[in-house]
Parts: structure tokens; C-alpha cells; sequence
């Protein structure tokens, strides 16, 4: 949305989960567009690939969008790493990358490597909506074939684990306790998915 004077402004919902966030039409139709075209353009032909190197996606593509140098002269990434910077001061973020989730794809549940990266970790999604589902571990896991509920974007399963519906255009954020505590897992796609992902670096 554009509030008068054309500020953008942005619709959060603060889900009744600890440590996560979500926000609808983070990025305009044609931001959105132009941002997709661009992607397009660095995968090229790439092939998608049929299993990842730690078995959790399947059938996918993945590529850094830009040189970290570039990132400054890019409004959408700009508008992002402000967004991330405002909930979480004084954090590095690493060079964003993209997720190519063919219509077929999908992300097994899995809990993120503290090696890698910090708590917190943000997606935009485009092309096509699906569900993420978040589990305490001991809690039994999905195997991609239910869908999420689309009359809420974050409805309980049971005692341990919740699912949020993922829009295109939204911007999700798992941060703290929820990042590492809960596994997480992509499904239920509508067609071809990009998720544009952003990570905070680990401290030292």
C-alpha cells in the first residue's frame, strides 16, 4: 500500500506465535515483476536439481541474486534489509539468495545449522503461495501432502506445531526461540515458487 505523500506503508501481522512475522505486499506488483524478470535472467537455463546436498529440498534451484556491492543500488533489497534492521539493530546481513522451488518442490521439514548463519532468517515469496509449517521436533512431521488453511495466515495444528499460508508478495520473518526450537517446511505450492532469502551473519 502508498499512504498519502507516497510513503509506503506495509500491513504486519504479528502472529500469536513468538518470533514470527508477516507481512503482506511487502513489494509492489511491478517491484515484484522486475524482481522476478531479474531472477530469471541469473538462473538462466540452470536445470533444477533433484535433491539438495542435506536431502531437505527437492526439486530446486538456487542462486545469489546480486554482488553484495550491487545491493545498495537496489530499492527492493534496500527496503528489506531496513525492515530487518529496524526489529533487529546492529546485525550484519548475509548476501541475499533465491530458492527456485519448481511447481513440484518442495522443503522437508528440517531445523536450520547454527554454523551458518545467526537467528534470524526472512523470506519474500513470489510467483505463488504456499504453506510453511513450524513443529516442535518431537511433534509428528508433514510430508508435504496437506494443504494450510487459507481463511488464516497462521492456524494451530495441535499443541506443537502451527502453519502459516505464504502469499505472494509477503515478507515472513522467523527470528529467536522459533528459528532453532521449531522445525520448518514448504509445501503445498501453487505452482512455481521463488523465496528470496535473507540471513543474519553469526556472531563471532
Amino acid at each position: 500500500a502508498v499512504a498519502s505523500g507516497g510513503r509506503r506503508c506495509f500491513r504486519g501481522l504479528f502472529t500469536s506465535v513468538r518470533g514470527v512475522l508477516l507481512w503482506e505486499d511487502f513489494v509492489t506488483r511491478d517491484e515484484h515483476n522486475a524482481l522476478v524478470r531479474r531472477i530469471d535472467s541469473k538462473l538462466g537455463r540452470r536445470r533444477y536439481e533433484d535433491d539438495h546436498w542435506d536431502s531437505v529440498i527437492v526439486n530446486y534451484r538456487e542462486t545469489e541474486l546480486i554482488d553484495a556491492a550491487e545491493e545498495d543500488d537496489d530499492v527492493v533489497l534496500q527496503r528489506l534489509r531496513d525492515t530487518l534492521s529496524k526489529r533487529f539493530p546492529g546485525r550484519r546481513w548475509l548476501p541475499p539468495h533465491v530458492i527456485d522451488l519448481r511447481e513440484d518442490g518442495y522443503i522437508e521439514p528440517h531445523v536450520d545449522s547454527v554454523k551458518f548463519s545467526g537467528d534470524v532468517v526472512a523470506g519474500l515469496s513470489l510467483l505463488s503461495s504456499a504453506t510453511m509449517r513450524l513443529s516442535r521436533p518431537s511433534a509428528p512431521q508433514g510430508d508435504g501432502g496437506t494443504g494450510g488453511k487459507d481463511d488464516d495466515d497462521a492456524s494451530k495444528t495441535d499443541d506443537s506445531s502451527f502453519e502459516v499460508t505464504l502469499r505472494p508478495r509477503s515478507l515472513y520473518v522467523l527470528s529467536g526461540a522459533t528459528r532453532y526450537d521449531y522445525a520448518h517446511s514448504v509445501f503445498d505450492t501453487h505452482g512455481r515458487r521463488l523465496s528470496l532469502i535473507m540471513r543474519d551473519e553469526k556472531e563471532k
